[in-house]
């Protein structure tokens, strides 16, 4: 629906279906839309006492980056449906540190849905000496 003012008096003129009108006012409801958007939330931990790594770059696709907060934390707001490719870039974690876990993880995220978050455990590498 549309207002067009001709002669002084409001008119009303219905330009699209129901359907194509919701889609149009859903953005009014949030910073996301809930039909055609989602959430991607990581999160990087110790693998010892499980506390958030702060500054540790996180990949979307290769394309979109974010660094972890505080607690480890990172979101990928308006994430469109589909999968999607989630990578730690190692070169951003504290010094002699590795991802335990796999670095890249694929995510689904489906229409007006958060996905579950992703969890990357780092670590440093254990030494066994021989004797």
């Amino acid at each position: 629906m549309r207002r067009r003012d001709e002669s002084s008096q409001p008119i009303y003129e219905t330009t699209a279906s129901y359907d194509l009108s919701a889609q149009r006012y859903e953005s009014l409801r949030g910073p996301r839309s809930s039909r055609d958007e989602g959430l991607i939330t990581v999160r990087v931990v110790r693998s010892g006492d499980r506390s958030g790594v702060a500054d540790v770059l996180v990949l979307l696709d290769g394309r979109e980056s974010r660094f972890t907060d505080t607690s480890g934390v990172a979101r990928f707001e308006h994430a469109s449906p589909g999968a999607h490719l989630v990578s730690v870039e190692e070169r951003s974690l504290p010094a002699q540190f590795q991802v335990a876990t796999a670095s890249r993880v694929f995510v689904t995220v489906e229409r007006g849905r958060d996905t579950d978050p992703v969890t990357f455990e780092i670590g440093r590498p254990v030494r066994r000496t021989r004797f």
